[in-house]
């Protein structure tokens, strides 16, 4: 999902879906200006430290850099189960732009296919992609 024109309410939106959604699912926060999922719908369980941002789209990058193509599998590592809600996992986002610049194309593509090829076996995804902005677009 993503905001056209600077419109709000994507990661409510997607927070929304997760808890409610019939299945396992993985809730992504790829805002690449910075993450809401965590810090805002996941806050209570961030601050007493159940959930953290230290794992995310940040650490698959850094940890897939260089490769052209990410398996799904790699992502296993990097997201956490949501404790109110245990169908869902997250994959957190970045807490700054500067985050965002430093994965690059190079991170963010191969992160995408990876959650593309997700789906074809595992859980479904909700992605929150953000405002569209055409400095990250």
């Amino acid at each position: 999902m993503i905001s056209a024109l600077g419109a709000r309410g994507v990661s409510t939106t997607v927070a929304a879906l997760a808890t409610a959604w019939p299945g396992p699912v993985l809730a992504v926060d790829a805002d690449p200006a910075r993450g809401s999922l965590v810090p805002g719908w996941l806050s209570r369980w961030w601050v007493d430290g159940r959930i953290t941002t230290e794992t995310g789209v940040a650490t698959v990058a850094a940890a897939t850099r260089g490769m052209t193509s990410v398996p799904a599998e790699a992502l296993a590592g990097h997201s956490q189960d949501v404790p109110h809600a245990r169908h869902v996992r997250v994959l957190s986002g970045v807490l700054h732009r500067e985050q965002s610049l430093a994965i690059g194309s190079d991170g963010w593509h191969p992160l995408g296919s990876a959650l593309r090829d997700l789906t074809i076996s595992g859980p479904d995804v909700l992605i929150d992609a953000g405002r569209r902005d055409p400095q990250t677009s």
